[in-house]
C-alpha cells in the first residue's frame, strides 16, 4: 500500500496534481470577474461566451504574450 495525495479546489473538485487544481481555481475566479466584464459583439446583446473566450485565448497565447510584451 501506498499514501496518496490529491488536491481539493475552491468548489471542492478533486484533482491528482497541485498544478491541476491551481488551475482550475484560476479559470473559475477569471470567469467570475468576466460574468461581470463581459465582452460584447457587435450586435446590441451578443455577448461573447466565456468557453469561446478561453478556447480563442488557448489558440493565440503566443501572439498575445508577445503584444503584452510590447504594451
Amino acid at each position: 500500500m501506498k499514501k496518496v495525495t490529491q488536491y481539493q479546489s475552491e468548489d471542492g473538485k478533486i484533482f491528482s496534481t497541485e498544478l491541476e487544481a491551481v488551475r482550475h481555481d484560476r479559470i473559475k475566479e477569471f470567469e467570475e470577474w468576466y460574468n461581470n466584464n463581459t465582452l460584447l459583439g457587435n450586435y446590441a446583446g451578443c455577448r461573447v461566451d466565456f468557453l469561446d473566450l478561453l478556447e480563442w485565448l488557448d489558440e493565440n497565447m503566443s501572439e498575445i504574450r508577445e503584444l503584452l510584451l510590447i504594451l
